[in-house]
């Protein structure tokens, strides 16, 4: 491990990726075919909204609360059709080049815990190349699968961009098909579409959908193709993920407002005087031994009615405004992932008050 430098690698290669997508991707010309699977991706992701059943829809767990995965049945399809999407810390040519990179060692880490046994790229052109990948699916007595594919990426504008992957037999005659292993079928589309930067950080929304038939395997076996489908976008958000930088600049905000309010902020002295009146030790509190961590921790349960109020303090290296700042803000990532919540609404009170106090 001293020695390794797989990193430094990766990013070689997607340079060489983001010096033509972002300078030369204008001089691209597509073939008809290469068009017709762009627009069918399309197509497809255009249906994620028009032709998926909400009946049909389930929502499954990413592990990340910026992360949402679902399946359906498009057009009434019997297979299954994963649609995952996110808002990604990164400009959309380096998002997409981590995903094209196909041959990263990253990846490959990654492929082989997923059971993958063979990946085999081989470049078409500037903007597509073939993809062979055997997948032992880790079921005693079903076969290897084999998915054959060719992949196109094509940038439309300075804020959008599409990767289509659909199945193909153009690597049949340098790489035979083996008997014994089955062949499988995909088809998947990502879209990356630029948003406004947030805190100075740039912001992209990624969606992919993929429907993938491994011909004839057990539900089981689907469902952990499909988690494996999701973790790619759940690995790219973590892969480049800002959520400290972009916390840090929501508290700054807040705490310039908290300083500026300070000497309006005269409050109510009996209702605070109250407030404080919940911190003092009362008769019959307990302290928990270690469930809350550093924290000086204060319950009362009654034991009748079954009511359970208490309290907490901990030293926090910051100041007021701070430690103020970061309960206040209740959109921020980290809060999202004390709470564990997958989604979050909320609104400014303040612009609601006076607007209805002006309605009289």
């Amino acid at each position: 491990d001293e020695f390794r430098q797989d990193d430094i690698i990766d990013a070689a290669v997607r340079e060489e990726f983001l010096a033509l997508v972002e300078e030369r991707w204008r001089e691209e010309v597509y073939s008809q075919e290469e068009q017709r699977l762009i627009d069918a991706g399309k197509a497809t992701m255009a249906s994620t909204a028009t032709g998926s059943s909400k009946e049909k829809e389930k929502v499954l767990e990413s592990g990340d609360p910026l992360v949402s995965i679902k399946t359906n049945h498009l057009w009434d399809d019997k297979l299954v059709t994963v649609i995952a999407e996110s808002v990604v810390d990164g400009e959309m040519e380096e998002l997409a080049a981590f995903e094209l990179s196909r041959t990263s060692r990253e990846l490959a880490v990654s492929l082989r815990s997923d059971g993958v046994l063979k990946n085999i790229v081989k470049e078409a052109n500037g903007h597509s190349f073939y993809q062979l990948q055997e997948r032992d699916l880790k079921v005693p007595g079903f076969k290897h699968r084999e998915w054959r594919s060719v992949v196109v990426w094509k940038k439309e504008d300075e804020g959008n961009l599409i990767v289509c992957c659909a199945d193909t037999d153009a690597l049949d005659e340098e790489h035979p098909r083996d008997p014994t292993v089955v062949a499988a079928s995909a088809r998947t589309t990502w879209v990356y579409e630029r948003l406004p930067e947030v805190e100075g950080i740039p912001q992209t929304r990624v969606k992919f959908a993929s429907r993938v038939d491994a011909k004839g395997v057990p539900s089981f076996v689907v469902n952990r193709l499909i988690k494996s489908a999701g973790k790619r976008l759940t690995d790219m958000r973590a892969k480049f993920d800002k959520s400290l930088e972009f916390d840090a600049g929501r508290r700054a905000e807040v705490v310039r407002m908290l300083k500026q309010e300070k000497e309006k902020a005269t409050g109510d002295a009996k209702a605070l005087k109250t407030f404080e009146s919940l911190f003092a030790e009362k008769s019959g509190w307990e302290r928990p031994l270690s469930d809350f961590g550093a924290a000086d921790s204060k319950l009362q349960v009654d034991r009748l009615t079954g009511r359970v109020w208490g309290s907490q303090s901990v030293n926090v290296r910051a100041s007021k405004e701070e430690v103020a700042a970061f309960i206040y803000d209740f959109g921020s990532r980290a809060m999202m992932g004390i709470s564990g919540d997958v989604q979050r609404t909320f609104e400014d009170v303040k612009e609601n008050v006076n607007a209805g106090s002006k309605d009289g």
